[in-house]
C-alpha cells in the first residue's frame, strides 16, 4: 500500500503541475521508445527492457518547467512513470530533478529512482542536442524478491537529433547509468566495482510552435 500512495502522490503532483491554467505552456509532446540492457545476467542471457511511452514537456512561470513520461515496458509486463521538475538558470541550462517508477506485474514494490542534476540544450539551423548529468541520484529496488534496497545510481545523458519548420521533431539519446556491483551478481558491463545500465531513446514529437 505504501507504493501505491507514492505512485498517487507522483501521479498528483503531475496533474497539478501541468494543469495551472494560463500560468502553463505545452511546449512539446510526442512518443518515446526506450531500449535498457539490465546490469546483471538473468543465468548466461541478457536482459532487456523495451518501454513504449509518451512524453510531455510544460514550461511554467519564472522559467520553470516539468517533463512527464508515461509507458508501457513490453518486456517486463509494466507500466511506468516519470515525472521532472525544471529551473532554468540560463538561456540553454537547466536544473532538474526527477523522480521515475517503474512497475512489474507480480511484484509489490516498484523500481523507484529519484535523482538532481543539471541538462544543457542547444539548437541551430534544424539541429538539436542535449547533455544531462545527474550525480545525486539513487535507485531503490528488489531483486529476486528479496527486500528493496538502495543504492547510488549517477547518471549521464548525450543526445541529438533534427527539427523540421513544421515543429516535428525526430531524436536520439543515449544515457549510461553507474550502479554499485552487486555482490554474487554477474555484471553485463562492469567497470571497477560499477555495473553499467546503458539506454537508448528514441523519440518522435512536436514542438508548439508559437502564433504567426
Amino acid at each position: 500500500m505504501r507504493w501505491r500512495r507514492v505512485g498517487a502522490v507522483v501521479v498528483a503532483v503531475a496533474v497539478g503541475l501541468a494543469g495551472l491554467g494560463h500560468a502553463a505552456d505545452l511546449r512539446e509532446i510526442g512518443l518515446r521508445i526506450d531500449l535498457t540492457l539490465q546490469p546483471l545476467y538473468a543465468g548466461d542471457a541478457v536482459r532487456w527492457n523495451f518501454d513504449l511511452g509518451g512524453y510531455a514537456l510544460v514550461v511554467l512561470a519564472q522559467g520553470w518547467g516539468v517533463r512527464a513520461a508515461a509507458g508501457f515496458n513490453v518486456l517486463s509486463a509494466g507500466p511506468y512513470l516519470g515525472i521532472g521538475l525544471l529551473k532554468a538558470i540560463g538561456s540553454s541550462t537547466a536544473l532538474e530533478g526527477d523522480v521515475r517508477l517503474q512497475w512489474t506485474f507480480g511484484v509489490g514494490a516498484p523500481v523507484t529512482t529519484a535523482g538532481a542534476g543539471i541538462r544543457f540544450a542547444g539548437a541551430a539551423d534544424g539541429l538539436f542536442y542535449e547533455l544531462a548529468a545527474f550525480p545525486v541520484s539513487w535507485t531503490l529496488a528488489s531483486v529476486a524478491g528479496a527486500p528493496a534496497a538502495l543504492a547510488f545510481s549517477p547518471s549521464f545523458t548525450v543526445g541529438g537529433g533534427s527539427s523540421l519548420a513544421t515543429g516535428l521533431e525526430f531524436g536520439q539519446a543515449v544515457t549510461v547509468t553507474f550502479l554499485p556491483a552487486s555482490p554474487g551478481g554477474r555484471p553485463v558491463l562492469p567497470v571497477r566495482g560499477w555495473m553499467l545500465s546503458p539506454r537508448l531513446t528514441s523519440h518522435v514529437g512536436l514542438a508548439m510552435l508559437p502564433a504567426p
